[in-house]
């Protein structure tokens, strides 16, 4: 996996995080976003079905991407029965596996 390279890096302030990008400003995502969720923290697979509501797994998540190869599906009532999960235009995804 590759990165952008910039020209001009700043101290960002925090230690463990070092140098970023000058026109980068380092804020704590507590003040960025107004909620922070987990998403589906159930056996996912028991959902899925041949058609129906595209469920995103962490291998649908690359690097400024989403990939739409190997893509899943739920139920209509199944995505409302996870509504916390939905994802909406703006969202910051996160992946943690393993």
């Amino acid at each position: 996996m590759s990165f952008p390279r910039y020209e001009r890096y700043k101290d960002s302030g925090v230690e463990w995080l070092g140098e970023v990008p000058e026109h980068c400003e380092v804020k704590r995502l507590k003040y960025v976003s107004p909620q922070i969720t987990v998403g589906i923290v159930v056996e996912p697979s028991k959902y899925y079905q041949d058609s129906g509501v595209p469920a995103l797994r962490s291998l649908n998540i690359q690097p400024g991407n989403v990939s739409m190869e190997s893509m899943v599906y739920i139920s209509e009532e199944a995505n409302q029965q996870l509504a916390k999960s939905k994802l909406s235009q703006g969202d910051l995804v996160a992946v943690r596996s393993g």
